[in-house]
């Protein structure tokens, strides 16, 4: 069947997941990646499009958010709910996947997994392309599946639109289409897959391929003015180990039990037992858990650093689902079920971490404290200057003039110096807002040398990818006799 309809455990799965990823959706502000989406979205789609040209993401869910704010408008909860419901089908299309590759033990095992995974809510409360990306991702892999089983012209229709989505949405997904490359290769190679199916999938990718071309260009053009200058650090020995501790939380334990098992349940298919069909289950797994990881990883040490944690959310279900199948396949029904209330009982402590903590940059609150502090007519100088977008979103007055330091990118030249001292000669009070800037030191020394601090305040936030710091506000208050 192309659909199956689940049981009452998986709707209470659903049922707990949708309930996760409302919960708080609006109670942070929007970071300056959902501001800056806002802002695309706002232009006219030819607008759009052209911007797109020049960014890292291609154009479909900035053109997506175009219309829906539209109908829904542009709060917190409006531009973040429709990553809600992408996850939500995420996880109907991984349930769908694993009972075909598996059986419903092992599916209900992954979902409920997906459906607690601080990593999968955070995103599924971010105003971003990355749970469109994903579910786009598990499409196309649940209709190869289906198509490999099964040839229909429908689903093979089906497979090139949503593969197509997926590329205008997000470039991780070249990564899960050659990962499916590659899986399709293997399944022809032992054949399980007919040469005249095997030659319909290669006109199914020449597609793709062909349906891509118009925005081929511009990715080869991000491709060179990336492997110039990215703000994206190197990866390293622990870059791995880190991405395994980011699906699994900042519980180590889970990390370590669920990949402990794992290597167990592998070595015990493929030393001591015969049964082909969970071994084409590992190595599906295995290239759909590795390939979204290691290509982007290839490409960090080949060409220019892009490897991000989320770039490689497609690879995250495919962890859980691997540590689903390990729970399925262990006998003692005392043990599984240990070992599973344990995974869930780490799950619940990362969200509760996840939901105390601030996670995205706390624009709301360091708005209101400008605006109940700042004179009119006051100056606000923003480094990096993209960091206004959240000050703008947030703030009501208008009798506060904004500028950038520098006007743009984000290193300050002494050019950008002499025009500052121009710039606050003329204004009694001025605020230096800092964010995301490359020299926020020497902005800060150098004001402390030409103006005297009358206050500082700084608004810390914590990312997914780490439990310290790593970015936030500071806002710094001066003042000068004219």
């Amino acid at each position: 069947m192309f659909l199956s309809i689940p049981n009452r455990w998986f709707i209470l799965v659903i049922f707990v997941a949708l309930l996760l990823r409302i919960y708080n959706i609006s109670s942070e502000s929007l970071w300056v990646d959902e501001l800056q989406l806002l802002n695309v979205a706002r232009l006219s789609p030819g607008s759009l499009i052209e911007a797109s040209t020049k960014d890292t993401h291609p154009p479909l869910y900035s053109l997506f958010i175009h219309y829906w704010i539209k109908i829904a408008g542009d709060t917190e909860f409006a531009l973040r709910f429709p990553s809600v419901l992408f996850s939500m089908g995420s996880i109907f299309i991984l349930y769908l996947i694993a009972k075909n590759i598996s059986d419903h033990k092992t599916a209900l095992y992954a979902v409920v997994l997906t459906a607690i995974s601080y990593f999968q809510v955070h995103y599924a409360q971010e105003a971003r392309n990355y749970a469109l990306a994903l579910f786009l991702g598990l499409v196309t892999i649940y209709l190869m599946v289906l198509l490999i089983n099964r040839w229909h012209f429908i689903s093979a229709i089906a497979y090139v639109i949503s593969a197509v989505l997926l590329l205008y949405t997000h470039f991780l997904g070249l990564f899960v289409l050659f990962a499916q490359q590659i899986f399709i290769a293997y399944t022809w190679y032992i054949k399980e897959l007919k040469n005249e199916h095997m030659i319909r999938f290669i006109f199914l990718h020449l597609s793709i391929i062909l349906l891509f071309l118009p925005w081929i260009r511009f990715l080869i053009l991000r491709a060179l003015d990336v492997h110039h200058e990215f703000w994206v650090p190197a990866p390293d020995l622990l870059t791995l180990p880190k991405t395994l501790l980011v699906y699994s939380g900042t519980y180590t334990v889970f990390g370590i039990l669920s990949f402990f098992l794992m290597l167990v349940v592998i070595f015990y298919i493929f030393i001591f037992t015969k049964q082909d069909h969970n071994k084409s289950t590992i190595v599906f797994l295995g290239i759909f858990f590795c390939i979204p990881i290691m290509a982007p990883l290839f490409v960090s040490l080949l060409w220019s650093p892009i490897y991000i944690i989320r770039v490689t959310i497609v690879s995250s279900v495919f962890y859980y689902l691997f540590v689903g199948l390990t729970l399925r396949l262990i006998r003692l029904s005392s043990v599984r079920n240990g070992i599973f209330a344990l995974l869930i009982i780490c799950s619940c402590a990362n969200l509760y971490i996840y939901y105390a903590e601030i996670n995205k940059e706390n624009w709301r609150e360091a708005a209101d404290f400008i605006e109940k502090k700042a004179e009119p007519g006051s100056l606000l100088l923003f480094h990096a200057p993209f960091g206004q977008n959240g000050f703008i979103y947030y703030a009501d007055r208008f009798d506060l003039k904004i500028e950038s330091v520098p006007r743009h990118g984000f290193d300050v030249l002494e050019s950008d110096l002499d025009d500052l001292q121009s710039l606050i000669r003329f204004h009694k009070q001025i605020w230096l807002i800092l964010s995301h800037g490359r020299d926020s030191e020497k902005l800060v020394n150098f004001m402390q040398s030409q103006l005297e601090q009358k206050d500082m305040r700084e608004f810390i936030s914590h990312g997914i990818n780490s439990h310290k710091p790593f970015t936030g506000i500071a806002v710094y208050k001066f003042s000068q006799e004219l």
